[in-house]
C-alpha cells in the first residue's frame, strides 16, 4: 500500500520541528524520511502512515521544509486547521493586548495569555503579515528535538534552524531620539527572516541581544496608530528590567500600562469597561463581524 501527500516541488518531510534532517524520529523507532517521487509529492509508507495520522489529529507537529525556506504546515494543507486572517490591532484593543502575529487555540494555563478565544481548528494570522504566512507557520509549530530544552535554548535553536544564512539585508528604515532612547523603525520581515523569528511588533536591547544598547526597535508593518503604544510598552518594560525585574514581570506591568494608554487614547475598550461596545453580541458575532478580515486554507 502507498499513500501520497501532495507537497511543493523539492520538499522534504520533517517531523516535530526537526528541520532539514534526513531522519524522522518516532517514539518507538527510526526510519528514513520519504524519498520524493515524483516531484511535488511525498510517498508515505505503511510504516510511516500511523504516525502521520496520529500527529495530524493528536497535536504533534508536521512541517514541510521546502527549498529556500518555503514552509508549509501539513495540518493546514490537509484541512485539519484553517488560517483565518484577522485584525490584530483590533484584537489588542478589545480582547488581548498580548496578541502577536500568529496564534492558534490554546487553553494552556501556564501561558501568559492563553488564546482560548480562538476557535479550535483555527490559526489566526494578523492580515498585515500575510506575506510572511509560511514562515510564521513554521515559527508557530517549531519544536526542538528534545522536549526538555529550556525556552532560551529553544529560541536559539529556532534562529539556527529557521533564519536565512548569509549577510542580513538592510532593514533600518529610520532612526529618531525619544525619551533618551534611539527608536529605530525596522523592516520586521527582514529581522525575523535573518535575525530572530520571534521578533514581534517591537523589542529593546535588554531582551534582544542583537539590538544595540539604548535602542528600541519597532516593526514598520504595524498599524501607524499603534506605534506609540508599542513604544510605551517597550520603554516601560525596559525601565523595569533596568530596576531588576525579570522579563516576565516587566512584560506584565508594561502590558497593563499599554492597555491603559490605549483606553486614554480612545482606541481601546475591554470587557467590563463601561465603553466596551460588544457586550450584547455572541462570540461568533464579535469574531466574524469585527476580527475576521478574510480566511483561507491551503
Amino acid at each position: 500500500m502507498e499513500t501520497w501527500i501532495k507537497t511543493r516541488p523539492g520538499s522534504i518531510l520533517t517531523i516535530s520541528g526537526i528541520q532539514g534532517m534526513t531522519t524522522a524520529r518516532y517514539p518507538r523507532q527510526t526510519t528514513r524520511s520519504p524519498v520524493l517521487k515524483p516531484p511535488g509529492q511525498v510517498q508515505i509508507t505503511p510504516l510511516f502512515l500511523p504516525f502521520l495520522i496520529n500527529d495530524l489529529f493528536f497535536g504533534d507537529t508536521f512541517l514541510i521544509l521546502a527549498r529556500k525556506q518555503k514552509l508549509c504546515n501539513t495540518r493546514v494543507m490537509l484541512g485539519v486547521e484553517k488560517i483565518i486572517l484577522v485584525d490584530g490591532f483590533k484584537i489588542r484593543n478589545t480582547r488581548d493586548d498580548d496578541f502577536g502575529l500568529i496564534h492558534r487555540h490554546s487553553t494552556n494555563l501556564a501561558a501568559f495569555e492563553p488564546k482560548y478565544y480562538i476557535p479550535s481548528g483555527q490559526i489566526w494570522l494578523d492580515y498585515r503579515y500575510v506575506k510572511e504566512k509560511d514562515f510564521l507557520l513554521a515559527t508557530l509549530d517549531y519544536r526542538p528535538l528534545s522536549p526538555t530544552v529550556d525556552p532560551k535554548t529553544e529560541r536559539e535553536l529556532m534562529k539556527k534552524d529557521l533564519c536565512q544564512p548569509g549577510p542580513t539585508p538592510e532593514f533600518v528604515i529610520s532612526r529618531a531620539r525619544r525619551d533618551g532612547l534611539t527608536v529605530v523603525s525596522v523592516n520586521g520581515t527582514v529581522v525575523r527572516r535573518y535575525l530572530d523569528p520571534e521578533f514581534i511588533l517591537g523589542g529593546h536591547d535588554l531582551v534582544y541581544s542583537y539590538i544595540p544598547p539604548n535602542e528600541i526597535w519597532l516593526d514598520h508593518l504595524m498599524d501607524p496608530a499603534e506605534i506609540d503604544f508599542i513604544f510605551l510598552h517597550e520603554k516601560i518594560e525596559r525601565e523595569l528590567m533596568q530596576q531588576g525585574k525579570i522579563y516576565d514581570l516587566a512584560h506584565e506591568y508594561a502590558t497593563i500600562a499599554d492597555k491603559e494608554a490605549r483606553r486614554r487614547g480612545g482606541v481601546a475598550a475591554y470587557p467590563m469597561d463601561p465603553t466596551y461596545p460588544w457586550s450584547n453580541l455572541t462570540n461568533e458575532e464579535i469574531i466574524n463581524r469585527y476580527y475576521v478580515i478574510n480566511e483561507s486554507s491551503k
